[in-house]
């Protein structure tokens, strides 16, 4: 509006250009034009867009963690589970150290997105705990699985925010499916 329109546009210009915008979109308002602008900014590249980014590569990680649990192909005794993973390792198989550094990666994008001013260093310190590579299939993809819905839950919570804030400026950002 102040890119088009001066303090010294006539006022029979001012309206004419007013009603033109309003038949283009009706809800348009120049009160709110600015703000839509910055949150739109933001959800594309600045914090908001950070974050949403931080969410869906944990949740594409995910993925790959499950594919590195299933290699594993764990029982249901984690102490056997843990000396066949300890052998195999000596032996040359990759499977527990590529399961460990992915967990390892997970648990650190899991933790800086769903901990973020929420949980205490310590608390942030025992997440890894929760997905040794000894542990179950369906204990893995019950953690999994918590923590994705947990990062969902958050970044459908930011989209709300986005689309409140930024209007018909965010649909390219949230309505992605991802």
């Amino acid at each position: 509006w102040g890119d088009v329109i001066s303090p010294r546009t006539p006022m029979s210009v001012k309206n004419q250009f007013a009603q033109e915008v309003k038949a283009i979109n009706p809800n348009f308002d120049t009160s709110t034009y600015g703000i839509e602008t910055k949150a739109a900014e933001k959800a594309t590249s600045g914090t908001w867009a950070d974050t949403r980014l931080a969410y869906n590569t944990a949740l594409d990680h995910s993925q790959l963690l499950m594919q590195a649990a299933k290699a594993l192909q764990n029982g249901d005794v984690q102490t056997l589970n843990s000396l066949k993973n300890k052998f195999g390792t000596e032996f040359g198989a990759t499977g527990p150290i590529t399961f460990n550094a992915i967990a390892n990666a997970y648990n650190h994008e899991v933790t800086s997105v769903v901990a973020k001013g929420h949980m205490t260093d310590k608390e942030v310190e025992t997440g890894g705990a929760s997905l040794p590579s000894n542990a179950s299939l369906p204990q893995i993809q019950s953690v999994v699985g918590a923590y994705n819905s947990l990062m969902a839950s958050k970044r459908n919570e930011l989209d709300k925010i986005i689309k409140a804030s930024a209007g018909n400026k965010a649909n390219g950002v949230v309505n992605t499916g991802s």
